[in-house]
């Protein structure tokens, strides 16, 4: 994996999601999520990255946390005046690693 020019890891799919295996992903289809609650998410304590992808008209907001954090409420707090579709949690896939790689570049 490459970021800002640099080799930032190296390995097989298998090692590279070893790297993000003890984190959580907490995933949130949303409308509207102000910029004051995204920087809010990342602040929180055991967050390691957001990100927020545009899907149609809604927002995906993933937010890598690690292991074992319950922070579904805590994030849910933040959202009190939006339209929240889903959310849920997953394990970290290939893509994540490659934020994690690039966001700690």
């Amino acid at each position: 994996m490459i970021a800002k020019g640099q080799i930032v890891a190296s390995g097989s799919p298998r090692d590279l999601k070893r790297l993000v295996a003890n984190r959580t992903v907490v995933e949130i289809e949303a409308y509207g999520v102000p910029d004051a609650a995204l920087a809010r998410m990342r602040q929180m304590e055991g967050v390691e990255s957001v990100t927020v992808e545009t899907k149609e008209q809604a927002q995906v907001v993933s937010v890598q946390a690690r292991e074992g954090r319950q922070l579904t409420s805590s994030l849910m707090e933040l959202l009190t005046e939006v339209r929240v579709e889903r959310i849920g949690t997953r394990e970290p896939t290939l893509e994540d690693a490659y934020v994690a790689l690039v966001t700690s570049a």
